[in-house]
C-alpha cells in the first residue's frame, strides 16, 4: 500500500475558499481520523482526494503516482485513482441484490465471472453478510447496508479508502461492533484509511493519528493521546473533549492553585484542566461548593464553584455529591495552551 502526501491544497466553492493550504501525510497502512466542526471542510477534503472536487492549487500524490498537481497540470480521473469511497448515505443500488452491489465494481472492470464470485464470497464472509446475498437494500438493517457499502469499496482492493461519516446513521450499540470490525479489516488487509467523523469517541477509538480541522485548515495532527493531553492551540483545546479553560486574565482566577501561579510568567494563552484530572477528596488541598450534578453513562459530572470561577469535575456514581455541598479537591494535572 502507498502513502498519501497532500501539499498546499486549496479548494474553492465559488468565491469562498473551503480548503486552505492543507498539508497532510498519511503513512502506508495507517488509519487517520479527521474531526472538526460542521462546515470546516472535512468532506470537501475527501472529495478533492478522490477527484470529485476540483482544487485550485496544490498537489495530491499517492506513492509515486501524482493524482493532482496544479504546477504540472495533472488531474487524474476519479476511476483511475484506485481510491475507495464509503458515503454516509451508503449509495447502494436499490434495484440490485447484495451480491450484485458487491459485484458491480468488478463487473465494470470486466473481471471474469469466476473471479468476481470468489471476491464477492470473500467479502460476504469477512463482513458477516453470508445469507444476505440475495436480499435488496430495502430489506437490510442500517448496519447491514453499511457493511455492504464497505465491502463494495474494499472489493477492488483500493490503495486508499476514504470514509465520510460512515457510522452516522447507526445506533450506538451496533456502532461499537462495526468500529471494531472496521479496525480489524483495516489491519488485516493493510489498507490505508482516511476516516471523517463528527463523533470524537469514534475517532479516538479507531485512529492511529487524529487530525483536527477548523475553517478549512488542519489545526493539529497527532496521536489521539498526545492531541488530548497536549493541544497546540485554544481552538483544539476547546474542541477536543471537555476542558476547564482559563484564558488571559482569567488565569488569575486560579490563585487557588499555587503551582500555576508560580509559573504565571510562562508565555501561554490559556490554562486547561480536564474534568477527570480534578479529584474530589477529603484530603484535597482546595475547597469549593457543588453547584450542579449531572449523571452520564458511567460517570457523574460535578460543577464546582470556587470564588468567581467554576470547574467541571468527573466522578463515579458511588462518589456523587449533593448540590450545595462543600467539597475538597486536588488537581492532578493541567496543561498550558499556546
Amino acid at each position: 500500500m502507498d502513502q498519501l502526501l497532500i501539499n498546499g491544497l486549496n479548494v474553492n466553492y465559488g468565491p469562498n475558499r473551503i480548503i486552505k493550504n492543507i498539508k497532510l501525510k498519511i503513512k502506508s497502512r495507517e488509519l487517520v481520523a479527521i474531526v472538526g466542526p460542521s462546515g470546516c471542510g472535512k468532506s470537501t477534503l475527501l472529495s478533492a482526494i478522490v477527484g470529485l472536487a476540483q482544487p485550485v492549487s496544490g498537489s495530491i500524490v499517492m506513492g509515486d503516482k501524482i493524482l493532482y498537481s496544479s504546477m504540472e497540470n495533472i488531474n487524474i480521473a476519479v476511476e483511475k485513482r484506485n481510491i475507495g469511497y464509503v458515503f454516509q448515505s451508503y449509495a447502494l443500488w436499490p434495484h440490485l441484490t447484495v451480491y450484485n452491489n458487491l459485484a458491480f465494481p468488478l463487473q465494470v472492470r470486466k473481471l471474469k465471472r469466476q473471479a468476481i464470485a470468489k471476491a464477492v464470497q470473500f467479502q460476504l464472509q469477512k463482513l458477516d453478510l453470508v445469507g444476505k446475498e440475495h436480499k435488496y437494500p430495502h430489506q437490510l438493517s442500517g448496519g447491514e447496508k453499511q457493511r455492504v457499502a464497505l465491502g463494495r469499496s474494499l472489493i477492488v482492493r483500493p490503495s486508499l479508502l476514504l470514509l465520510d461519516e460512515p457510522l452516522a446513521n447507526i445506533d450506538a450499540s451496533l456502532k461499537n461492533v462495526l468500529l471494531g470490525e472496521l479496525k480489524s479489516v483495516q489491519q488485516e488487509l493493510g489498507i490505508t484509511m482516511l476516516y471523517v467523523t463528527h463523533d470524537q469517541n469514534e475517532a479516538f477509538e479507531i485512529a492511529d493519528q487524529l487530525a483536527v480541522m477548523g475553517a478549512g485548515e488542519i489545526r493539529q495532527i497527532d496521536t489521539p493521546q498526545k492531541l488530548y493531553t497536549n493541544p497546540n492551540s485554544l481552538f483544539v483545546a476547546q474542541f477536543i473533549g471537555r476542558n476547564n479553560i482559563f484564558v488571559g486574565q482569567e488565569v488569575n482566577k486560579l490563585r487557588f492553585c499555587p503551582r500555576i501561579r508560580r509559573q504565571s510568567n510562562t508565555t501561554f494563552t490559556a490554562v486547561g484542566i480536564r474534568p477527570e484530572d480534578i479529584i474530589i477528596s477529603e484530603t484535597g488541598l482546595y475547597t469549593g461548593t457543588i453547584k450542579k450534578v449531572i449523571y452520564h453513562a458511567g460517570r457523574v459530572q460535578h460543577t464546582i464553584s470556587i470564588s468567581d470561577a467554576e470547574l467541571l469535575a468527573d466522578g463515579d456514581f458511588n462518589g456523587a455529591h449533593q448540590v450545595g455541598q462543600t467539597v475538597r479537591f486536588n488537581i492532578q494535572r493541567y496543561h498550558y495552551i499556546n
